[in-house]
């Protein structure tokens, strides 16, 4: 029987807790589907804003992911093709997150379930403590932003949708991100028969308490709002994990999340990557004030964006 690992050896010096450990939790996913033995590897993580990042938390939450142990003979061996699963192997292999990923979003969408589900379960039973009970019906929002930490170099920054920072474009700002997650909200109460005694509303971001006040007083006519702000990434992480409603980022911090968390889960048009199956994808033209015309214009104009960008970096290469 082969032993599955997921060894992170890629732009270590960027890589934070959600990119890390989703890489290693889909590796993981993949032991369950071909039914191999599995092994953690050691991780560096990028601190990013949290300077006092308590790995030991983050360690013993994942502990329970290892199910064999490596004997001292055994070496990682990086593969690069799903095929070399096929074959009984002397060696620990490496999946790397693109391929268990790729694999993944392909088998049926029943093994999808009984493999996550079974995955939560385990979590669970293993990490029991984590547990939260409130009398409030919880709303956690995790929201990204560029002020501070998280940064996102180059043209690849488009795709993340920060609410911070304005691009001067309708798709990308923070007037447009506060009325949207508003729309969302009010619509979860609505449909859920909520009200403002029995709600509560997290905010679990980076940044500036001033760049939050317009969403936060907006939000505050709808329930108790708690604004999280350069909190310790695993009381984030563990307050996703128990939410009844989990708002995602287009971030792999939120996307974990998503994996753990039982209660309802909502993402804004979508995601790069492979969703749980009980992730619903709220697109714009399905809240108020949000029109089908505005979403294809918004998504054109992004294309259009990115498309220059490219066009000036290969005008920029000619030149040298």
């Amino acid at each position: 029987m082969n032993i599955l690992t997921y060894n992170y050896y890629n732009k270590r010096h960027t890589q934070g807790i959600g990119g890390v450990l989703q890489g290693e939790l889909l590796a993981y996913l993949m032991s369950k589907y071909y039914n191999f033995k599995f092994i953690r590897s050691k991780f560096f993580y990028f601190r990013g804003h949290e300077k006092r990042l308590n790995v030991n938390k983050w360690e013993g939450a994942f502990q329970f992911l290892n199910n064999t142990n490596k004997t001292k003979n055994q070496i990682i061996k990086n593969i690069a093709s799903i095929k070399e699963l096929n074959n009984k192997s002397k060696y620990i292999l490496s999946i790397p997150f693109n391929l268990s990923l790729k694999k993944f979003s392909k088998i049926s969408v029943s093994n999808q379930k009984k493999i996550i589900k079974n995955f939560r379960k385990l979590f669970w039973k293993s990490n029991h403590k984590l547990l939260r009970k409130s009398r409030y019906k919880n709303i956690v929002l995790h929201l990204r932003n560029f002020s501070k930490g998280d940064e996102i170099f180059g043209d690849e920054s488009i795709i993340y949708e920060y609410f911070s920072y304005d691009y001067n474009i309708p798709n990308n700002n923070p007037k447009f991100y506060t009325n949207w997650y508003t729309s969302l909200i009010t619509k979860i109460i609505k449909k859920n028969k909520l009200n403002k005694k029995n709600v509560k509303i997290h905010i679990c971001s980076t940044g500036y308490t001033k760049q939050f006040n317009e969403i936060k007083k907006r939000l505050e006519k709808l329930a108790k709002v708690n604004l999280r702000l350069n909190n310790k990434s695993f009381e984030d992480f563990t307050l996703m994990i128990n939410a009844d409603h989990l708002i995602m980022a287009q971030s792999s911090f939120s996307y974990l999340a998503s994996f753990i968390n039982k209660g309802k889960k909502y993402i804004r048009n979508g995601f790069r990557q492979y969703l749980p199956f009980d992730v619903r994808v709220v697109k714009d033209y399905e809240l108020e004030n949000f029109y089908y015309s505005n979403y294809i214009y918004n998504n054109l104009l992004r294309l259009i964006l990115r498309m220059k960008i490219k066009i000036n970096k290969i005008f920029k290469f000619k030149r040298f």
